[in-house]
């Protein structure tokens, strides 16, 4: 077991609440533990830099500004913006401004909750342009700049997900929004075993 992971997985996702008496017993801290290293008026400037350049908010978990990046501000290069963007997330920091970046864009979800909602949607609009019945190829990627789709789900690997999810039993427990869609994970996955 990987005991600093499985802390972090306590700490910060609320994991195993009920137990959370037991873990303060054994010395287990649950507020936080660290400081930012950033004034948040500066991590907002980096956003609005990150949006600039890719046009959305939704900042990959190891995204680090370059040193010499000259779309960002001197002062924010080198800023590890992905790290920040997933504590923020898990309410670790600037909890005051969630408000703000909301009203930004910024999507302050788990990014298996983001994940599940950009696939219900490619599979609605994949249903929308190509019908209820015909079933999504394993290798089919959302086409880039395709009005069929919104721009977040450009080069999304949805026959991939959807494998995943019918096959590997991928994202479990929102089997009910995957069915929702029109997902008969059976069926989509009977039918990828007959096609191979």
């Amino acid at each position: 077991m990987k005991l600093g992971k499985a802390i972090c997985t306590v700490r910060n996702e609320g994991a195993y609440e009920a137990y959370r008496s037991r873990f303060e017993a054994l010395g287990l801290t649950f507020g936080r533990w660290k400081e930012p290293q950033y004034p948040f008026a500066l991590v907002r400037q980096a956003l609005e830099s990150f949006h600039g350049r890719y046009g959305h908010y939704e900042v990959p978990q190891t995204y680090v500004v370059a040193a010499d990046d000259a779309a960002y501000a001197e002062p924010v290069r080198g800023m590890k913006l992905g790290p920040i963007v997933k504590e923020i997330i898990h309410n670790e920091f600037y909890a005051e401004h969630r408000g703000e970046l909301e009203v930004m864009g910024v999507p302050l979800i788990p990014r298996k909750e983001l994940m599940v909602d950009r696939i219900c949607e490619a599979v609605r609009c994949y249903r929308r342009e190509y019908g209820e019945k015909k079933r999504i190829p394993h290798a089919y990627k959302v086409p880039e700049e395709s009005l069929s789709y919104p721009r977040e789900l450009w080069g999304l690997a949805l026959g991939r997900a959807v494998y995943d999810i019918c096959k590997r039993g991928d994202y479990a427990d929102y089997r009910d929004r995957f069915e929702a869609v029109g997902l008969n994970i059976e069926t989509s996955a009977d039918e990828k075993e007959a096609s191979s």
